[in-house]
């Protein structure tokens, strides 16, 4: 398995479960019982695999590689979420954890109840900001924003479940981002909505297969912008002028020819040009998010 390229051995389930615990841990001294719900089913999946590896019984696994694949996902995404803002003050960010916490353990089988999932991207989202330093402000009635002297970028966050979907999301995150920009009448306000679309990719439960670590970073890059090619009209007729820019996040798990895992993100964005060239506000951050591509964890 490879978390955040690590190479396959009995240390990396190891210290991949110790992650999650850390990850756990933290929860429970934010007030809220981390180990109660999905993550503590993560948890002990893992405790049972790293116990097999260590005793060479893994084949008592078999057809449990579904879970494996759904493991590695969901908590690679909670140890994320445990770097980038532990030694945040729990504010706001106490109520989304929460609501992350909730939800069917696998993503195949979440149905209707995609709350828990739908607010872990938005915090993933923040994750990606925070890595490249942009510290996201989580407070106030959106998603995320990022707040400067002269402006604010205010970002709406979109998990697809299909692909019809797609219009009457972007239209929600362009009602959204209206309402941002009236809220906050003092300064320049940018619209983002951030779209997830891995779960098109993988139905919640397929992988990426690639022949290396380059091959998956290249099918993942060709996958999210062949998407965001096919979508694009829908999209320019789905915005408003409060949209600046639309970012397409994929994050799917990979397999290699070893056996490996890894999970790996990749981004494609539009920033939209309304007559008088692409907002120059808006730079700083695609290039915050252009490290996701290059040296953010992951791939």
């Amino acid at each position: 398995m490879f978390l955040f390229g690590e190479p396959v051995s009995v240390d990396t389930y190891a210290a991949f479960a110790e992650d999650l615990r850390a990850a756990i841990a933290w929860l429970n001294g934010l007030g809220l019982r981390g180990e109660a719900g999905r993550f503590g089913v993560y948890q002990r999946f893992l405790d049972t695999m790293v116990e097999a590896r260590r005793k060479g019984t893994t084949d008592k696994l078999a057809g449990r590689q579904q879970e494996l694949i759904n493991t590695i996902r969901e908590v690679s995404e909670l140890i994320y979420m445990h770097r980038s803002f532990s030694a945040l003050p729990p504010g706001d960010l106490k109520d989304r954890l929460e609501k992350v916490l909730t939800g069917a353990p696998s993503e195949a089988d979440e149905g209707t109840n995609t709350w828990g999932r739908d607010f872990g991207f938005e915090l993933v989202v923040g994750c990606e900001l925070a890595f490249g330093g942009m510290l996201p402000n989580l407070s106030g009635p959106g998603d995320l924003a990022v707040v400067a002297d002269t402006y604010r970028i205010n970002i709406e966050c979109k998990r697809l479940q299909s692909r019809k979907a797609f219009r009457s999301r972007i239209k929600k995150g362009a009602k959204q981002l209206t309402k941002r920009a009236r809220e906050n009448p003092t300064t320049t306000n940018l619209g983002v909505i951030a779209v997830s679309v891995g779960k098109l990719f993988t139905d919640g439960k397929k992988i990426l297969v690639g022949s290396s670590r380059e091959e998956v970073k290249r099918l993942s890059a060709r996958d999210v912008a062949r998407f965001r090619g096919e979508a694009n009209r829908e999209m320019l007729a789905s915005i408003n002028d409060d949209v600046h820019a639309v970012l397409y996040y994929l994050s799917v798990v990979a397999g290699l020819p070893d056996g490996g895992l890894l999970w790996t993100r990749q981004i494609a964005f539009d920033a939209i040009d309304r007559g008088s060239g692409i907002r120059p506000e808006l730079f700083a951050m695609l290039r915050v998010l252009e490290k996701i591509r290059d040296d953010g964890p992951g791939v």
